[in-house]
């Protein structure tokens, strides 16, 4: 929660793909204002003496979702809980869209992880076999020749196992060190996750006259209605999504 001078959002791009155009199509007595460049709808409320609320398209989250910023502000003189569940979205046709908590979210990339930990430890355990296996070598050919009893030819084929402990051991190695980089990879990109999706919006009591800002992550469709339940009123907004 922030103590902020205007109805802004300051906010930060989390796990995003390629970025979707976000129009905002304010509705009558809305209006739009802009915070370092981005465009905020504020909703206009008949008890707008009582809350004030601001959204704000942000990009594609992946998954065929998209993310919205939001804005909460108490103007009452007591506090107030606001969460995911004062907000609802519905496309073109009325017909509801989900959208994610941050627990969905978490267990989500959490399982990602472990899928694309297990491949990669698989991946070892097959290349690492295959530089235990040893080297097996053959070779074979014939031989003629004439002596005053006769001549005699004939063939032979023969066959050797060798091992190569050193080349081995070294193979293992850059098979661990690869193996490590990758698991590294994945942990980092799991934590970079996690920490974008601890601001998704969560159920929050808010003082009198603070701010409650945070991410609204809903599946993506080309328009957008969503409705926020803020003290008592519903204010909508309407965003094209291309």
């Amino acid at each position: 929660m922030r103590n902020l001078p205007l109805l802004s959002i300051a906010i930060t791009s989390i796990a995003l793909t390629a970025c979707s155009s976000v129009q905002i199509t304010p509705q009558t007595g809305q209006r739009v204002i802009y915070d370092h460049g981005n465009a905020i709808v504020v909703g206009v409320k008949k008890n707008g003496d009582k809350a004030g609320v601001g959204m704000q398209g942000v990009g594609e989250y992946g998954g065929g979702r998209v993310s919205f910023g939001v804005l909460y502000h108490n103007k009452t003189k007591s506090a107030c809980d606001f969460s995911l569940a004062n907000i609802t979205a519905t496309n073109a046709k009325g017909q509801k869209l989900r959208i994610y908590s941050g627990e969905e979210l978490e267990r989500e990339a959490r399982t990602r992880a472990a899928i694309a930990a297990a491949c990669i430890a698989m991946g070892q355990g097959a290349q690492s076999f295959a530089a235990a296996q040893p080297t097996y070598t053959s070779g074979s050919g014939g031989y003629s020749g004439y002596t005053p009893y006769g001549s005699y030819s004939g063939s032979y084929y023969g066959s050797a196992t060798t091992y190569n402990p050193a080349q081995q051991v070294a193979a293992n190695q850059a098979i661990q060190a690869n193996t490590t980089s990758q698991l590294n990879s994945v942990a980092n990109g799991l934590n970079q996750v996690l920490g974008s999706i601890s601001q998704v919006l969560a159920r929050t009591t808010v003082p009198p006259d603070k701010f409650l800002e945070g991410m609204v992550i809903v599946k993506k469709s080309s328009v957008i209605n969503f409705k926020v339940l803020a003290n008592g009123e519903e204010v909508p907004f309407t965003f094209l999504v291309k």
